[in-house]
């Protein structure tokens, strides 16, 4: 049970890193227009890195 635990843990950091990766990478620009995103046109480049 502790390593099937440890491998859906694992797997949920892989992903919650991929997505704040693409969003590191992807352009402001580009990221605005994704839906639900008109908050980045009003937050600096500083906070949507973060």
């Amino acid at each position: 049970m502790n390593v099937g635990l440890w491998i859906a843990a694992r797997l949920l950091a892989a992903v919650a890193l991929m997505g704040g990766l693409a969003k590191v990478c992807i352009p402001k620009e580009k990221l605005a227009k994704q839906p639900g995103a008109r908050w980045v046109e009003d937050a600096s480049i500083g906070f949507i890195n973060f």
